[in-house]
């Protein structure tokens, strides 16, 4: 349950910023680039014709929410989390004498 919750918020989040980013560089359709935004994140494919006019910006921003969807926000958000953490632990080594 819990990260069923975390996956949908972090989704939302992730979202919301692209969404934020995209409103504030492009001038187009309110309404149309946010089914962009989702679209992208949710790598449904539906568009209304927006991504063409896009600026550079606009199409990087598209471009990233395509990559972290289809990776997965949690998958990201783990990968990143667990970068500096080092191992308090030693697995138990033995050799084994065969013959």
């Amino acid at each position: 349950m819990r990260r069923a919750l975390g996956v949908a918020f972090l989704s939302m989040v992730l979202v919301s910023g692209f969404l934020l980013v995209l409103l504030a560089v492009e001038p187009h359709n309110p309404m149309g680039v946010a089914l962009e935004a989702v679209s992208a994140f949710a790598t449904a494919g539906l568009s209304v014709n927006v991504t063409p006019s896009l600026s550079a910006l606009g199409k990087l921003v598209i471009t990233l929410a395509m990559f972290i969807g289809r990776i997965g926000p949690l998958t990201l958000a783990l990968a990143l989390a667990n970068q500096g953490r080092t191992r308090s632990y030693r697995l138990p080594e033995e050799r084994v004498g065969i013959g």
